[in-house]
C-alpha cells in the first residue's frame, strides 16, 4: 500500500513544499526506514514518529514500511516533517 501526503515545512519565514510517501509491503520481518535524510536525523525521526504513534495507541503496520522524505535542500528541517509521517502511518 503507498499513500502520499503533501506537507510544507516552514524556513525563516517562508514555508517550503515537501512530498512524504510512505510504502508498506508485506514482509516476513517488520522493518520500518526513512530514507531522504541523513542517518542520524532518519534514526531520531523514527524515535519520534514511533513515540507519537504510540502515544495516540497506534503502531507502525506489520511488514516493510518505507518512508521517502523529498526534502534534499531542506535536510536540517526533520522534526517538521513527522506529523506527515505520522498521518500516513495511521
Amino acid at each position: 500500500m503507498r499513500s502520499t501526503v503533501r506537507s510544507a515545512v516552514i524556513v525563516g519565514v517562508e514555508s517550503v513544499p515537501v512530498t512524504v510517501d510512505v510504502d508498506v509491503h508485506d514482509a516476513s520481518t517488520d522493518s520500518f526506514r526513512i530514507i531522504g535524510l541523513t542517518e542520524t536525523r532518519a534514526k531520531e525521526a523514527q524515535i519520534r514518529v514511533r513515540s507519537a504513534l504510540n502515544a495516540i495507541g497506534f503502531s507502525i503496520p506489520d511488514g516493510k514500511t518505507t518512508v521517502t522524505v523529498d526534502v534534499f535542500p531542506l535536510a536540517s528541517v526533520t522534526s517538521g516533517l513527522d506529523l506527515a509521517i505520522i498521518e500516513l502511518n495511521a
